[in-house]
């Protein structure tokens, strides 16, 4: 069993943001040099996919360090340039510390499609839709609504009336399309976690012939944080927002998950509590992984025991060490 993720000490701020734009090779070399040399001098963590189309984050430190973070890699990016699709939480004392360390890994896309050629929209585009724009024609009728993220994400929670693809990956989504019979000429509304797997997918969808598309701009992080949960008017999001990092879910008003943990098995959002059959240790496992062990007898706190024990059916073991 992996240690436990260790706890925020002092209130700690978390940024997701991404920019598209063509970079070179040699340019890739230098950014993700620089973004190293930030992060290790301001103390900021987070994880950074960069490639020749751009750069997609998220980081977490000191509020005043993170900004400047934010502002160096922008500069890094492009002189004079600056993030403007921002989503910002925060992490308060006692909850999970969203990333250990600082990792830069360098990519062919940023957002992975398997389609470098679609190049996304202005961000000033009328397809961008504001979260009060959303909130409003959401709830016109005749709305077709797309949950653009796989069904671990959707699973644990989506906007009312969204169709939910089952997919395990995003670049399975435009093949969900061609199979999915959906109306065209209606209009069709995507979304994502912070908005960055849109910016493909819109562009998908108008190559296969839809006529009005739109995305919601910053994505679920930036509705929920303009349309937290019971307040007025209501939230149109129901149930936790996945995200990539130790809190594996923000429920929604933006605050670190106290309902999911991680699969010991597969990562995935985890809330079936249940003790080891070999070690006898507590675990938490996910819907898929707790039904597949239960219909054998052989719920397990980890990859190891699950190994040993069928290998060994009914031998017991040590615990695991925390």
């Amino acid at each position: 069993m992996k240690p436990a993720v260790p706890r925020v000490k002092e209130r700690t701020e978390a940024q997701t943001f991404y920019h598209f734009l063509t970079l070179s090779a040699d340019d890739v070399r230098r950014v993700e040099a620089g973004l190293h040399q930030d992060a290790k001098e301001l103390g900021i963590v987070g994880l950074i996919i960069l490639g020749t189309e751009g750069l997609n984050a998220t980081a977490s430190g000191p509020s005043r360090e993170l900004q400047l973070f934010v502002e160096r890699a922008g500069e890094l990016l492009s002189p004079g340039f600056r993030f403007l699709n921002i989503k910002s939480s925060w992490i308060e004392p006692g909850e999970k510390l969203p990333f250990l360390e600082f990792v830069v890994k360098v990519r062919p896309e940023i957002v992975t499609l398997k389609r470098t050629d679609l190049l996304p929209h202005d961000p000033n585009s009328p397809t961008h839709l504001s979260p009060a724009d959303w909130h409003e024609q959401l709830q016109a009728p005749g709305a077709v609504i797309i949950d653009t993220r796989n069904t671990y994400e959707s699973v644990i929670g989506t906007f009312r009336g969204a169709l939910t693809p089952e997919i395990e990956e995003f670049s399975e989504f435009p093949e969900w399309l061609d199979k999915t019979p959906l109306d065209k000429s209606a209009p069709t509304y995507i979304f994502c976690t912070g908005g960055i797997r849109c910016e493909k997918a819109i562009r998908s969808l108008e190559e296969k012939g839809f006529e009005k598309v739109y995305q919601l701009d910053g994505g679920i992080l930036n509705y929920i944080n303009q349309f937290p949960k019971n307040e007025k008017p209501e939230s149109l999001w129901d149930g936790e927002c996945f995200v990539f990092d130790n809190r594996i879910a923000v429920d929604g008003n933006g605050r670190a998950s106290q309902k999911y943990t991680a699969c010991p098995h597969c990562g995935q959002p985890a809330q079936h509590a249940v003790f080891c059959v070999r070690c006898d240790s507590p675990a938490t496992l996910c819907d898929s992984c707790y039904e597949t062990q239960a219909t054998r007898d052989a719920l397990t706190c980890s990859k190891n025991c699950a190994h040993h024990w069928s290998v060994s059916p009914g031998k017991k073991g040590h615990p695991q060490v925390l």
